[in-house]
């Protein structure tokens, strides 16, 4: 991952860490929504749509379309936050792979 992708989804956690506090908050071992503490992505999927296109799928599953506009969260906290080492993750992962 070059050096401006990583400014950017550190910029992200920096974002996620500071969602206002007018959004529920839920606690590390609390139920939710968007469950990025415990992602992963299905083999069929992968096969499917590629490496790229089962990310995106199960990122629209989780947070919701975004064609009508922004994401609108529904809650804050560390499962949330987990998404930008997500990102980090798939990121460093496509480029070492060559499917970026």
């Amino acid at each position: 991952m070059d050096g401006s992708t990583e400014t950017k989804v550190d910029l992200l956690r920096l974002y996620l860490e500071n969602l206002p506090d007018s959004i529920p908050h839920v606690d590390p071992g609390g139920m939710s929504t968007y469950s990025f503490s415990f992602f992963l992505l299905d083999d069929e999927d992968i096969e499917d749509r590629g490496h790229v296109g089962a990310i995106n799928c199960q990122l629209e599953i989780r947070l919701g379309h975004r064609h009508n506009g922004p994401i609108q969260f529904t809650e804050r906290g560390p499962d949330l936050n987990k998404l930008a080492d997500l990102f980090k993750l798939w990121l460093t992962d496509l480029a070492s792979s060559g499917n970026l």
